[in-house]
């Protein structure tokens, strides 16, 4: 799981003030974070799959992007240095434990 650098409530005041409707409508189902602040690979897939693409949208790709610096402890060039984006397309619903594979990932 990957620690965030702010608390569990600012970085989703982050999330719901990214202007897109669709990722506010489905952001609970998407974003997973315990009480210590530990978010859930597939969360932070998720994030950066809207930071890759935006959906089509730049400006979304753009704000996600911004998100994603403010609230990781790393940034958005860096994962995209690290993760495909096909890769984390296809884990970013995935049922299964995947922290590990993100982390191997990540250590690269």
């Amino acid at each position: 799981m990957v620690k965030l650098k702010v608390y569990p409530d600012e970085a989703l005041v982050y999330l719901e003030g990214i202007d897109n409707n669709k990722i506010r409508r489905v952001l609970a189902a998407n974003w997973h974070v315990d009480e210590n602040g530990f978010v859930r690979a597939q969360s932070v897939l998720w994030l950066f799959c809207w930071a890759k693409t935006g959906m089509g949208k730049q400006e979304t790709a753009e704000e996600a992007q911004a998100v994603f610096d403010a609230i990781f402890p790393f940034a958005y060039n860096f994962m995209e240095s690290r993760v495909e984006h096909e890769w984390a397309r296809q884990k970013r619903y995935a049922t299964g434990n995947i922290e590990r594979d993100l982390e191997d990932k990540l250590a690269k």
